[in-house]
């Protein structure tokens, strides 16, 4: 059986420095089987100069248009693929060798899932790579499945990261050009996931996200100006989801405050049980009362003693263990020294005895 094809669509304005890169990385794919649409919107750099390079390539298509903007090139990529499946990649950004195959045999063995989401890396470099926060743990809903309520609350993940089934692309049509090449990603994950496309999450970074100045995604009011915009369009198609997420929202931000109450309350009684504990050490330092006065008196004295400092020490690492590290450093720093002044006092007693 023929494997699925998978058209890769890379719309690119004025990336001579990377669009190379970009479109080695999907040749060097271990999966084969690929039509690569690039979509050049109007470039004024060399970018021209370098895709003519490919023009002899039977894999890769060359698409020049006027310059119109990222959503509009991605458009022009929707309408002349043929494969069964779409990755989208930006002509900055690149791919993991196993990123397309990993997420093609997911996809033809779960057919419920109509989209596969990975990982990432943030990279300014070749050089300079590291691990962002992972979109699963940023998800304050399901990170699979219909994860609907986790995009709508803000969980996102870069373009390039997902493999999507063309009919829900398909069904979804174009990205919004209203956007402003900014949020018009996000707002099209909500589209064909509100229509019920089931979401698969790979823990896996398939993914390079280039950081440059020039990136999108730092350009804060476009992200702010698109954002409302992006919510009113998802608002007005899907009401109804909308409402659930945002109650989901409003009932996670009540759970969220009573934990946070309950963690307060649960650390001021550990802080008035330590600070008892401090004065009773504090007073029992102090007392001179019933001192021994005979030999046998003595040694039985130290005997006592050794056995209570000890008990209380016992009691104060008890404590240690139930407080916040990060919220009882001062306090930790003042029990510790309490307790090594409690050491030394027992081994002064213990020199004493002997």
């Amino acid at each position: 059986m023929s494997k699925p094809l998978v058209s890769v669509i890379i719309p690119v304005y004025n990336q001579a420095n990377f669009i190379t890169q970009t479109i080695g990385c999907v040749l060097e794919q271990t999966y084969d089987n690929l039509e690569i649409i690039v979509v050049d919107d109007g470039s004024t750099d060399q970018t021209p100069e370098i895709l003519s390079c490919y023009k002899d390539n039977p894999r890769i298509k060359i698409i020049h248009q006027q310059n119109s903007g990222v959503e509009t090139a991605r458009n022009t990529g929707i309408a002349a693929i043929t494969g069964d499946y779409v990755q989208f990649l930006d002509g900055d950004d690149w791919l993991h060798p196993q990123k397309i195959e990993l997420q093609v045999e997911i996809l033809e063995n779960e057919p419920q899932y109509g989209l596969s989401y990975s990982e990432f890396y943030a990279a300014k470099s070749e050089d300079e790579i590291e691990e962002w926060d992972s979109c699963k743990r940023r998800c304050l809903g399901p990170a699979e499945g219909d994860i609907f309520d986790s995009l709508w609350l803000q969980g996102v993940f870069p373009i390039h990261t997902a493999l999507v089934r063309r009919e829900w692309i398909q069904k979804a049509g174009y990205f919004n050009k209203d956007l402003l090449a900014a949020n018009e990603d996000w707002e099209y994950w909500l589209r064909i996931v509100g229509l019920g496309c089931q979401v698969h999450y790979l823990d896996f970074r398939g993914a390079y996200y280039r950081m440059h100045d020039s990136n999108n995604s730092r350009k804060e009011e476009r992200m702010r100006t698109s954002l409302i915009k992006a919510r009113q369009l998802i608002a007005a198609q899907f009401p109804d989801k909308v409402g659930k997420s945002t109650d989901f929202a409003i009932r996670r931000l009540l759970k969220m405050a009573d934990d946070v109450r309950a963690w307060a309350n649960h650390l001021e009684e550990d802080n008035k049980t330590l600070q008892a504990l401090l004065h009773s050490y504090a007073e029992g330092n102090k007392s001179v009362a019933d001192q021994p006065t005979t030999p046998a008196d003595y040694i039985q004295f130290l005997e006592s003693e050794v056995s209570r400092k000890n008990e209380h020490i016992q009691k104060l690492e008890e404590q240690f263990q139930r407080l916040d590290s990060e919220h009882s450093s001062s306090l930790e720093f003042q029990l510790k020294s309490k307790a090594v002044h409690l050491r030394t006092r027992i081994d002064k007693l213990l020199k004493r005895k002997a």
